[in-house]
């Protein structure tokens, strides 16, 4: 009698220890998405290898490397030079004032703070850079950051179409408004006023909304 009364005690000591340990394990994992890295935009973000939007052009000496080609050009109703680098590493410098206004990273041979870089996946990118504005952009699935401490300066990630990896990444000054077409064109040698407008080809500028991911 009093071996089956300790059995019983036993087995019910067991059950209420194996429900506390797994109360416990729940609490501290939890649902793994609710727990997922938040991260921050940081002000290096809008730079590459120590070149960041709105520093001079002189900057680009950093670089110790040579542009393949140099294209002036007007861009987004802007006179800019346009240095195309090796490994498709772009940026375009402003006539005006001689600043960077946007550094596009394309190709497979970057790397960005965290260890971003092409093939990266959903779960880094928020765990560096936080939340991100889900769009198109001419047809290519995006994810856009901003933050309020860096007015007027846009993160874009570019996504692959089907399993939604990094491709390729944007960083820009220019206005940012949904579908509306800016020019981009090489104007010949001649005089400016010859110039032709529709030379280039247009580009798409898009507009951030107030809407975040979860």
């Amino acid at each position: 009698m009093y071996e089956m009364e300790r059995m019983k005690y036993m087995s019910k000591f067991y059950r209420v220890t194996c429900f506390l340990l797994i109360c416990v394990f729940l609490m501290f994992t939890g649902n793994g998405e609710a727990k997922q890295k938040i991260g921050e935009l940081q002000q290096s973000d809008f730079g590459y290898n120590g070149v960041c939007l709105l520093d001079t052009a002189d900057k680009l000496d950093l670089w110790q490397e040579k542009p393949m080609f140099e294209t002036d050009m007007v861009y987004d109703e802007m006179r800019v030079k346009r240095y195309t680098y090796d490994h498709d590493v772009t940026v375009y410098v402003s006539d005006k004032d001689n600043k960077i206004i946007e550094i596009t990273l394309g190709g497979k041979r970057y790397e960005l703070r965290n260890g971003v870089k092409y093939g990266t996946l959903k779960t880094l990118l928020m765990a560096t850079y936080g939340k991100y504005v889900p769009m198109k952009i001419e047809g290519i699935p995006c994810y856009i950051y901003e933050s309020e401490k860096f007015p007027g300066l846009h993160f874009v990630v570019e996504l692959d179409s089907d399993n939604f990896f990094l491709t390729g990444v944007r960083l820009t000054t220019l206005p940012v408004e949904e579908d509306k077409p800016f020019r981009m064109y090489t104007p010949p040698d001649e005089d400016p006023a010859d110039w032709d407008k529709d030379y280039h080809g247009v580009r798409y500028n898009f507009k951030v909304n107030s809407k975040v991911s979860n």
